[in-house]
């Protein structure tokens, strides 16, 4: 076949799909159905570590876990599936507009923009204000 038609049926057919999985909406990120999903997203990732307590984020999109021993847990949408994270020490907190970002010490995970109305951002920032390390100006930012 020459080049001439097989790279115009390539584009149409990778646009397609792109157009297709759009539609269905599967292009869309996840969002928890409610503080049980997002327990059963946190028991595939942690079985032996069943959450005491879930806050789900106002979009639904994080939630953070009390774990037995006082510890820590988030999970949060990645695509269509979820992540989920033990938090540990080091971690940074910073109010937004929207809610609070927190920036773990854990280098696998990424800063995270928490969607929370101002209850919520104060019961988020309650329960992680221990492991917290005090902010400083970040010059390389």
């Amino acid at each position: 076949m020459s080049l001439t038609l097989l790279l115009p049926l390539v584009i149409f057919g990778i646009t397609l799909i792109v157009v297709i999985v759009h539609a269905l909406g599967w292009s869309s990120p996840r969002a928890f159905a409610d503080e049980k999903d997002a327990a059963r997203a946190w028991l595939r990732e942690f079985p032996d570590d069943p959450p005491q307590a879930v806050d789900l984020s106002t979009d639904r999109r994080h939630a953070l876990l009390r774990l037995p021993g006082g510890g820590a847990g988030i999970v949060w949408s990645f695509g269509q599936d979820s992540v989920a994270r033990r938090l540990g020490p080091g971690l940074k907190l910073s109010e937004t507009e929207t809610g609070i970002d927190i920036r773990p010490a854990d280098f696998t995970a990424p800063r995270m923009s928490v969607a929370l109305d101002a209850a919520g951002a104060t019961r988020w920032q309650a329960q992680l204000a221990p492991l917290t390390t005090p902010q400083t100006e970040d010059r390389h930012a």
